[in-house]
C-alpha cells in the first residue's frame, strides 16, 4: 500500500494491540477507522489505573494518530510525518452515533472518578485533617447524590472496583474513618467512592473535576464551598 488513507481498509483491517492489557481491538476487518478509535477509547476508559500509569490519550484526535501509526508500522510504512498537525484537545468523530457518544461520555465520567483516587495514591499527598473529613462526610451522608444500594462492582469495572477495595483496606490501616462511613456510597455526580473522597486533598479533586460534573453537584456540596474558600 503506497498511500495511506483512513477511509480505506488496510491489509488485515484496523488492528490494534493495547500492550498494557493484552487487549486487541475487535473485528478489525469490519470496523471502520473511526469505529476502532471509539473501541480503543472505551477500553482505556474502562481501565483508569492503566490511563494514569501509562499516561494514555483518551481523545479521538490523538488515539486516531496512534491507530494510524500502529497500522503504518504493521505494514512496514514510515510513521506519520513530524509536520502533521498535533493536538491535545479532544476532537469529535463525525461517524459516532448519539448512543455511542453517550456511552463514551458515561465511561469517561466513571473513569475520572476512579482515576482521582489512583492519582492520589501515586502522588503521596496526605489526607485532610480528621475534622475536615468528618465535616465532609456529614454533608455527603444526607446528599441526594449519594448513591445507595449499589456495590462497587455494579458501578465500576472489575479492575477499578478491586483497586478501590484495596485502597479502602489501606485507609483502614491508616485509621482514616468517619462516623458516617456506613452511609457513604458513590456520588452520582462525579462517580467517586465517597468513603475515600472525603479524605482526599481538594487540589486533586478540583484537578479532576469536569465542568459538567461540577454543574451536577448538589448545591450543598462541600466541594463547591471549599472551592470558594
Amino acid at each position: 500500500m503506497i498511500n495511506f488513507s483512513r477511509s480505506e481498509f488496510p491489509n488485515g483491517g484496523w488492528q490494534f494491540l493495547q500492550a498494557a492489557t493484552g487487549w486487541e481491538a475487535p473485528n478489525p476487518k469490519g470496523n471502520t477507522f473511526d469505529q476502532q478509535v471509539v473501541n480503543i477509547i472505551k477500553h482505556r476508559l474502562a481501565n483508569p489505573a492503566m490511563i494514569v500509569k501509562h499516561k494514555l490519550a483518551t481523545d479521538a484526535f490523538n488515539v486516531g494518530n496512534e491507530l494510524e501509526n500502529y497500522t503504518r508500522a504493521r505494514l512496514g510504512m514510515g510513521a506519520m510525518g513530524a509536520d502533521l498537525p498535533k493536538s491535545t484537545a479532544p476532537a469529535s468523530i463525525p461517524q459516532m452515533s448519539g448512543p455511542v457518544q453517550a456511552a463514551v461520555a458515561a465511561v469517561k465520567k466513571l473513569a475520572a472518578g476512579a482515576a482521582l483516587l489512583l492519582e492520589w495514591e501515586e502522588s503521596g499527598m496526605t489526607a485532610v485533617a480528621p475534622e475536615e473529613s468528618e465535616r465532609r462526610a456529614g454533608i455527603c451522608s444526607t446528599c441526594p447524590k449519594n448513591e445507595q444500594g449499589k456495590t462497587l462492582s455494579e458501578i465500576f469495572t472489575i479492575p477499578a472496583s478491586e483497586a478501590i477495595r484495596r485502597r479502602y483496606e489501606r485507609l483502614e490501616g491508616l485509621s482514616l474513618k468517619t462516623s458516617h462511613d456506613d452511609k457513604l456510597k458513590v456520588c452520582s455526580a462525579c462517580l467517586c467512592p465517597l468513603r475515600l473522597k472525603v479524605h482526599a486533598p481538594l487540589s486533586l479533586i478540583l484537578k479532576r473535576l469536569k465542568a459538567e460534573q461540577r454543574n451536577d453537584l448538589d448545591s450543598r456540596c462541600w466541594i463547591l464551598s471549599e472551592e470558594k474558600g
